[in-house]
């Protein structure tokens, strides 16, 4: 066997092993994002009772009353949070969704100026004390 026949099969050999290699590596790890949270929590945190605004309540409400009508809603808290600036809490039931737990719409209008709305279900979490 020839010099040229030897260094072409070892060339050859080289680069099967190093496509071996390459295939088998490991891609480089991502480094995940920190969640932001764009809505209040469920349950207030660090925060001040007030008492209830009722144009901040129309605003918060008013594009989920084709979901839940007004008369669904048990108890209601207005909070003002240092990060949330101020919240709405309500729990609300409705006929047709049986749950043991409870079902919460949470708003608040922070810093940037926008209203945020979370509607859950269902939730573990304590009910809030129906308004007086």
């Amino acid at each position: 066997m020839g010099y040229g026949r030897v260094i072409g099969l070892s060339v050859l050999l080289l680069m099967v092993v190093g496509v071996i290699v390459w295939m088998r590596m490991e891609p480089p790890r991502q480094v995940m994002p920190a969640v932001v949270q764009e809505y209040a929590p469920l349950v207030p945190e660090n925060e001040t009772p007030i008492p209830a605004d009722d144009a901040f309540r129309e605003e918060c409400l008013a594009s989920l009353r084709m979901a839940i009508p007004e008369e669904a809603y048990t108890a209601m808290l207005f909070t003002r949070s240092p990060t949330w600036g101020i919240v709405l809490r309500a729990d609300y039931t409705l006929p047709d969704l049986h749950t043991p737990n409870v079902n919460r719409v949470v708003c608040s209008r922070n810093t940037d100026g926008k209203v945020r709305v979370n509607v859950s279900f269902g939730q573990k979490v304590p009910p809030l004390e129906p308004a007086k």
